[in-house]
Parts: C-alpha cells; structure tokens; sequence
C-alpha cells in the first residue's frame, strides 16, 4: 500500500474513519487470536496432565502389578563378609546354615616376562619375529580353545591379541611389564580355556612368548592327541575321518556352493561395468577440460595423473570381469556335467581330508613336545603363571550346590558368596518384610492421590468468568504484574468440567473401588483399613484421596488400628495377590484409555489429534482474516481517495467558474 495523503480537500480525518469503520472485522479477528491462544494453552494443559498420567502409568503403577516390587522377604546373614542374600516372595520364612568351601574363579595366565632380540622395548606394532626366540618360529600354530593362530612374518604383537580375542579369550600385552595376559571370558571350570601348540613349532612359539603352561586342561588336550600317534586300532584314521567328514561336500551343498558363486560373480561384474561406465564419462570430461588454452602445463598433468588413475581402474574392472566371467563359465560347465561334478566334489574332499590330516599330524607332534617339556622342565621356569578356572561350591543345610559363578538361587533365596568359611558354618535367617511391602504399598497410594488430586483440582477450578487471553494491545494498557493475574484466571480454569479429564478421573476411581476374590475371600481396600475420607470430612478436590488407617504421616488416620500392617504380618502373599489384582486392573483400565484412535495418539488420554487440527484451524482463519481486512481497509482508502479527486475536481471547477464571473 502507498503512502496515503488522505482528508487534504475534505478535511475528514479518513484514518480514523476506516479504522472505525474496520473496528467491527478486527473485533473478529481479535476472538479468533483469543481462542487460538486458548486453544494453545489447554494443549499445554493436558499435555502436562497427560505426563503425570503416562508417568504414574508406566512407573509406580505398572510395578505394582509384578510381585518382585513387594521386597516380601527380609533375609539377614549373621557374617555378611561371607555372603550377600536377599529374598523373594517364594522364600521360606526361618533360619538356614551356610558353608562356603569353593569360590568360583576365572582361568588366569599371567605371561612370563619377555624381550627383543635386540634388546629394545617391545610394543604392540613389534613384530612377534622380533620376539627373543622367535625369528625361527614363523608358521608356528597356536591353538586356543580350538582355533589355531598361524604367527605369519608380519604379524605384530597387537595383532596377535586381536587374534587371541577373536578365538574367545581376554587378552592384552602390557607394554610396561612387558607380558602378555590372557583370561577367560566367565568363571568356572567348564568357561576355562586351553592353549596350547598347534604344530611341532607352537610349543616353542608359545615358551618364547612367555605363554606355555600347562594345566590339567591343556595336558588333557595333549594326551587326547599324543595316544593318536602311531594310528593305534586305526584310531588317528577314525579321528581324521570323523573331522574331515563334517567339513565334506555333497553333491547338493556344492551344487549350491558354485551357484552361490556364480550370483555373487554376476552382481560383481554387474557394478564393475557400471564403474567402467562412469569412468570413461570421467576421461571424456577431463579429455574436453584438457583442450582448453587457458590451462598451464601444471593442470594438463595434473589432468593426464588422473586420466592414468581411471584407466588403470577400468584395465583392473575388465580383469576383474574376465576372471569372474571364467569362473562363471567353469561353474557352469560342471554344473551341467553330472559326472564332472561329482569329481570335483571328490577332489575337493580329498584336499580337506589331507588339511585336517596335516592339521592333526601337526597338533600330535606339538602334544608330544609339550608332555616332554612337562615331564623334563620345571614350567615355572618360564615365569607364566596360569590359575585354572574352578567352580563355587556351598552347603545349604547340609546340601552340596556347585556352580559356575558364585550366585546361587535356591528356593526363593539369591546367595552370593564371597569368602571361604572352611567347616564353619553361618546363619541366614529369613522373615516377611512387614514395613517393605507396607512401604511399597503406600508410595503407590501416594501416587495415586496426588495424580487424582491434581485432576479433581483442574476439574473443578473456579469458572474464569468473562476472562479470556489478552491481546498484544490489551497487554499494554495493564502492568506486568495484572497481566499474570489475567493469564492465571484463564489457565487455571481450562480444564474446567472438561468431559474427557471427568470420565478418566470416574474411570480410576472406579477401578480401585473393585472387589476381589483372594483365596477363596472377597476383598477391597477397605478390607486393609484403606479408605476415602468421605465427602464431608476430606479436604477440597481430595475427596478421591485414599488414607491408610494407622498411618503415622497422616493426621486424619494415625490414631485407627494399622490394620494394613497387620495383615501383611498375618498373610503376606494374600495382601500382594490382592494388590496385584487391583493394579492390574487399574493398569488395564488406563491402557484402554490410552489406546491410539483417529483423534487421539497412542499413550493419550485426551484427543490430541483433534486439538491440534483445531488449532490449525484457527491459524488459518487468522491468516484469512487479516488478508480480507488488508484487502477492505485498502478498499476503504481507495473510495476516500476517489472522493478527495471528486471534490478537488468540484473545487477546481468552482474556482474556474468564478473566475470567469470575476469575482
């Protein structure tokens, strides 16, 4: 809009008359400002009454449903250094004896100190060759927990402990101490491992590296394999036969072997020709970037190093796609050759026998070095240090429990041990934890009431009357301090006997009034001596509020019998059962409220969806709005503007007019 100079010839004050006369539509654009602000506040609402909701539901509520929340058992130890027990519902009350013989440990080797040939300190990037004792040692095989390490000439000391983890232990160099460590990954006898040689070489290997010892395990191992030389009753043959035979091919499996190939080699050479594509596209633009004469002799070879990279590139993909179209061609040519096939299906398990055969032969001539090391040297000599894995061992009442770690549950009871007692014996005693449950018990009820004290307070706050957000304009004419007031009168009554906060409230009211059958008795919560204040006696917007008779934080009830307590002493498992049963139902209750609809998310009482699209409702009308008052305040401008032409042409006329008549 230009600038207006409005009223020269009439004199009228035409601002103040198009603003009057625009009073009317920005009165309505005025309420729809104001219910879009309200709107915005009483999603702000129920936003924060769906998150103490949703926080109820999910936290103290849900818990109370599942029996281990209740603490139901208090268990002591008369030494607490020997062992750490707690109890579960299922725990027998009374006192029991404990005897802790064996603590359960994890296997241990602590490597022997080692050194360089040449003295200097060995890292993680040294090489194993450079290793004292282990520059003739390259292809030694190490075998842990059955997986075999070949020590390549390359490999460096941090490779070889990613090798060790890989084959399912712990392990680390110290570059301080200069050991390798090595543990296994769980405590027991069954979770211990074994290292041993895996060829003629790996013992050496192993004693070079600090790392030979030999437990019962590993002797085990290597006597398994010292009485197959010599193939006693065809027992190395049966023992080769028995290995390769569940690595062999059938016809079948390598049938689907060579299609397999052939897929992956077709995909292969599928992207290799499209790099091949992209490639030449690349030559040719750099070819044409090339020709131009503004280019020094710096770029054109910079641009001929980078044409040589791509075609290099392309020579290698074609390579690539020759050998994969060879192989796709061989594969197929057996696949069509049933004979053929089966040929090759022999030829390729007589290679995997042969593997395995060498293999064992090599694992034999390793047990034979390392039981002769056993029996001819003292192993400590090579200052590895090994603690083998060993089960936990307790005496319950004079039972015998053995286990891998040393946690134990038995009937209802979670014993951790943590130190050896010999015959000496301790107590644990076992009893209902009377003030646990009640505590449970009562943090939920506390949670309870201040959710529903919180939704009867916002149901039925006081009417804001004709108060309704401020505009901008309005804001101005009041104090920092009336605009707050303002504010609070309309927020505080927002959800004020809103339907949908009115039937949540009615529904879990209504859950926790129901009767259940416990053991053959009906019960509710009055049964326990828990009980509303009734109508008249409880406070304003508390009249939802449970009280616990006897509690002694509560004034109104701390003088009635602790009926509560009494019956969790009396029968603990029926006062859960109950209280299970009342949670569940209230948890139920509460998720059929929360389920997702058209106009609701999921997790949400109150009808977000709707709320939202009003509010983008709203937006829009004001966005309507004020185009069309834009539009009719420059309507109004141009018919004064209209009548200022008309009256200037009037004026110029009569003045031409009197002119003439020379006055």
């Amino acid at each position: 809009m230009g600038i207006k100079l409005s009223g020269m010839i009439s004199g009228l004050d035409t601002d103040s008359l198009v603003k009057e006369l625009m009073s009317a539509y920005s009165t309505k654009k005025d309420k729809l400002v104001k219910s879009k602000i309200k709107q915005e506040w009483k999603m702000d609402a129920w936003k924060d009454m769906n998150k103490s909701i949703h926080t109820f539901y999910t936290k103290s509520l849900s818990s109370m449903r599942l029996s281990g929340t209740y603490n139901a058992k208090k268990v002591t130890v008369s030494d607490s250094k020997v062992a750490t027990v707690s109890g579960s519902t299922n725990a027998v009350n009374g006192t029991q004896t404990l005897r802790v013989t064996k603590l359960a440990k994890s296997g241990y080797l602590t490597g022997g100190k080692i050194s360089a040939e040449d003295g200097s300190k060995l890292t993680e990037s040294s090489k194993l060759s450079s290793i004292k004792g282990m520059s003739d040692l390259v292809g030694s095989k190490i075998n842990i927990n059955g997986t075999d390490i070949t020590v390549t000439e390359d490999m460096n000391i941090g490779q070889f402990v990613k090798e060790m983890k890989s084959a399912g232990v712990g392990a680390s160099f110290d570059t301080t101490n200069q050991r390798f460590f090595v543990n296994a990954k769980a405590s027991g006898a069954d979770a211990d491992f074994t290292i041993t040689g895996g060829n003629s070489s790996g013992v050496g290997a192993l004693k070079a590296m600090g790392l030979f010892t030999v437990n019962d395990k590993d002797k085990a191992e290597y006597q398994k394999l010292a009485a197959l030389d010599g193939d006693p009753d065809g027992a190395l043959t049966a023992y080769i036969d028995d290995i390769a035979g569940k690595k062999y091919y059938t016809v079948e499996s390598y049938t689907e072997k060579l299609n397999k190939e052939n897929e992956s080699a077709s995909a292969a050479n599928e992207n290799l020709t499209k790099s091949i594509e992209a490639n030449e596209k690349e030559i040719e633009r750099l070819t044409e970037q090339r020709a131009n004469d503004t280019l020094t002799e710096e770029d054109r070879t910079a641009i001929d190093e980078q044409i040589a990279k791509l075609n290099k590139a392309i020579d290698n993909s074609r390579a690539t796609i020759a050998e994969n179209e060879t192989k796709i061609s061989d594969n197929t040519a057996l696949l069509n050759d049933p004979d053929a096939l089966s040929a090759k299906v022999n030829e390729e398990n007589a290679k995997i026998r042969q593997d395995v055969e060498d293999d064992i032969t090599g694992k034999i001539a390793a047990a034979k070095v390392a039981l002769a090391e056993t029996a001819s040297t003292d192993t400590s000599g090579t200052q590895a240090v090994r603690i083998n894995g060993s089960d936990a061992e307790i005496w319950l009442n004079g039972a015998k429990y053995e286990g891998k770690s040393n946690t134990f549950s038995i009937n209802g009871l979670t014993i951790s041990a943590q130190q050896v007692t010999g015959d000496e014996k301790v107590t644990i005693t076992t009893d209902t934890d009377v003030d646990g449950v009640y505590k449970q018990i009562k943090s939920f009820l506390t949670e309870y009431n201040k959710l529903v004290n919180s939704m009867d307070a916002s149901y039925n706050a006081a009417s804001a009357g004709d108060y309704e957000p401020l505009t901008d304009e309005e804001k101005e004419a009041l104090s920092d301090g009336e605009v707050e007031k303002w504010e609070k009168k309309v927020k505080d009554a927002l959800l004020r006997r809103d339907s949908t906060l009115g039937n949540v409230a009615t529904a879990m009211k209504s859950a926790m009034a129901q009767t259940f059958e416990v053991g053959g008795v009906k019960m509710n919560l009055a049964s326990f001596g828990i009980k509303t204040l009734g109508y008249f006696n409880a406070a304003e917007n508390e009249k939802g509020a449970y009280h616990i008779d006897g509690d002694v934080d509560d004034d109104a009830t701390s003088g009635n019998a602790d009926k509560l307590k009494a019956m969790i002493a009396s029968d603990p498992e029926k006062t859960i059962e109950f209280f299970q049963k009342l949670t569940t139902n209230l948890y139920d209750t509460l998720t059929d409220k929360m389920k997702g609809s058209t106009m609701s998310s999921a997790y949400t009482v109150y009808n977000d969806k709707q709320m939202k699209k009003d509010y983008d409702s709203y937006t829009k009308k004001i966005t309507d709005m004020e185009e069309y008052l834009s539009k009719t305040e420059e309507t109004w401008y141009k018919k004064f503007a209209k009548m200022e032409s008309a009256m200037s042409k009037l004026q110029s006329q009569q003045a031409n007019f009197a002119s003439m008549l020379g006055m």
